[in-house]
């Protein structure tokens, strides 16, 4: 036996990973679309991005590393 509050948190806890890590999936394409589309302006020479937290900010360095730049 279980108290309430704990079942609940089983139930709502994978989901709420699994919508965190699509979120991530999602935030990285977008971030992969922004810095080819950088790549390929020849006019751009710098990008400028909104402000985003620590772990927007790792994925973004990750696809820019990635991309060479």
């Amino acid at each position: 036996w279980l108290p309430a509050g704990e079942r609940t948190q089983e139930s709502w806890l994978p989901k709420l990973q699994e919508q965190e890590k699509r979120q991530k999936v999602e935030f990285r394409k977008r971030m992969e679309k922004d810095v080819s589309d950088f790549i390929q302006d020849s006019a751009q020479t710098k990008k400028k991005f909104q402000p985003m937290n620590k772990l927007e900010r790792s994925i973004l360095h990750d696809v820019v590393e990635v991309a060479g730049l």
